[in-house]
């Protein structure tokens, strides 16, 4: 019974350490501090604890967003085109109830075009736009960025089938479920995957910058789990940032080279203090 008492008072204390480096890292001697000991574990449970509270937060806010954004396209659906059916036979996409070709820009940048009958217009449409989808009688074009556009052949479909409004209102809840899941996999494969690999980048250029400001007992290993560790300062600012509408180019680069700076210097400082006291 006391074993079992000191292991849970063990991991108690173990999981405080875990929440108080989220003050920690704010510190200007946080490196020359936890220099000797920033690769252990203690910097990956922080690095996954960090990483599943901001997956938390960002499902609660994209599933928030996807809910209200496919119900309110659904709502809006529903009022233009009432007795709306769409068809898919023999690979090709046709409706019927809708005026065709629909379309319609955003505020945004964005533009949604719908053309199976007329064919009026093609996917050369989305070039002037930032995003957009454009859907034809056999293919489907989704520009997520000026340099990324995916295409969705509908020809390749060899089922056929078909629904109304009814069945869209009925099935909507899928939609939500399949894009809030593709949305909360992507998120954990960035947060946790893509920028355990960016960290090398950022951990070279401030690895380089250690070396041209002559900071002593810093190797690229330290570096690099001191960029695991702050990651989440930027990532944590950039969101809340977003959620006010704003923007800040190289926001990243910014604050880990203030950060970065901060450490260093303190770290110079100290270095120079205790070649003071050496020479004494």
């Amino acid at each position: 019974m006391e074993e079992q008492f000191i292991q849970q008072a063990g991991e108690r204390n173990g999981n405080n350490r875990i929440f108080k480096r989220f003050f920690e890292i704010f510190k200007p001697g946080f490196l020359a501090e936890n220099l000797d000991t920033i690769d252990s574990g203690k910097t990956w449970k922080f690095w996954f604890l960090s990483n599943t509270l901001v997956a938390i937060v960002l499902t609660i806010i994209i599933g928030y967003t996807i809910n209200k954004g496919i119900d309110e396209t659904a709502k809006e659906f529903l009022l233009k085109y009432p007795n709306a059916k769409i068809f898919v036979s023999g690979g090709k996409l046709s409706t019927e109830g809708i005026d065709e070709p629909i379309f319609e820009k955003s505020d945004d940048g964005s533009v949604f075009v719908l053309d199976t009958k007329n064919q009026k217009y093609d996917e050369t449409v989305l070039s002037d736009y930032k995003k957009g989808v454009f859907i034809s009688s056999d293919k489907i074009y989704n520009k997520k960025s000026s340099i990324e556009t995916q295409q969705y052949d509908i020809s390749k479909i060899n089922r056929n089938f078909s629904f109304t409004q009814k069945d869209l209102q009925s099935k909507v809840w899928i939609l939500k479920v399949f894009f809030i899941g593709v949305g909360i996999f992507f998120g954990w494969i960035y947060l946790n995957g893509l920028r355990l690999i960016s960290a090398f980048w950022w951990a070279f250029w401030f690895w380089l910058l250690a070396v041209i400001m002559k900071i002593e007992g810093v190797g690229y290993k330290n570096i690099y789990f001191a960029v695991l560790n702050f990651y989440i300062i930027p990532l944590v600012i950039s969101l809340v940032l977003t959620l006010f509408g704003l923007n800040v180019a190289f926001l990243t680069t910014i604050i880990f080279s203030i950060l970065f700076v901060v450490n260093f210097l303190f770290m110079k400082k100290n270095q120079k203090q205790k070649e003071v006291v050496i020479k004494e």
